[in-house]
């Protein structure tokens, strides 16, 4: 943390786990801050991103990012899915695992071709998630054609890492491993749910809607083309 801000690194795997994420209010100025944490990153061989939302707070930051060069990127939409939704049916074809799952890594990293240190990096942060959380697979004769990973904690589900094998798209896949996850909330008193999804995606948003999430808030990354490494 540093000054209000929250410096993440996890090996340039993801842009969620390497960030400079704003959280509270800041005392030192931006011309200082921002070169500050450029130079940190910098030491560790990571990308300089800064993650922001539409929060009126963060305009100053993301006007001078923006004036400095720094280029808007993968804008998203955070939603939130509120208590006193119906909890969805048991699901078919599922497999849930408490603690890390094997095959889950597998199909994900094959799924999203990840190389040897992404992978690494990847399975590490998984193995080391302190809340409750849930491998969660989905088959089709005998073969593993989606997941997702969903993480409770204080009262939420949170969705990540959703994904269907492009040949078993268009089936309800996707929705029936969400409606898995939040069966599973249910069970440990997590009833309130939210996920992120590319703010260009309505297919997406329009099945999540359905389902009685919402739009909480915008949010994206800026980085500098000039920092690249």
């Amino acid at each position: 943390m540093y000054d209000g801000w929250l410096l993440r690194f996890a090996s340039g795997y993801t842009r969620r786990a390497n960030c400079v994420h704003p959280l509270y209010p800041s005392n030192v100025k931006l011309i200082e801050k921002i070169p500050y944490c450029e130079a940190l990153f910098r030491e560790k061989d990571i990308l300089c991103r800064f993650k922001l939302n539409d929060d009126p707070d963060l305009t100053e930051l993301d006007t001078a990012l923006a004036a400095q060069g720094y280029t808007l990127d993968a804008p998203a939409l955070l939603m939130h899915r509120p208590k006193g939704c119906d909890i969805p049916r048991e699901q078919g074809n599922i497999e849930v695992s408490d603690s890390f799952n094997p095959e889950w890594m597998r199909f994900f990293v094959s799924a999203k071709g990840l190389d040897d240190r992404d992978a690494r990096t990847f399975e590490y942060m998984l193995r080391h998630i302190l809340p409750e959380r849930r491998f969660i697979l989905k088959t089709e004769g005998g073969l593993t054609v989606g997941c997702v990973l969903a993480v409770y904690e204080r009262g939420f589900t949170g969705l990540f890492d959703l994904y269907v094998d492009e040949a078993h798209r268009g089936k309800g896949l996707g929705l029936s491993l969400v409606q898995q996850a939040l069966v599973e909330g249910a069970r440990i008193n997590c009833p309130e749910a939210y996920l992120q999804v590319d703010e260009t995606n309505e297919r997406a948003i329009r099945l999540y809607r359905g389902m009685g999430f919402e739009v909480a808030y915008r949010y994206w990354y800026r980085y500098s083309a000039a920092l690249k490494l």
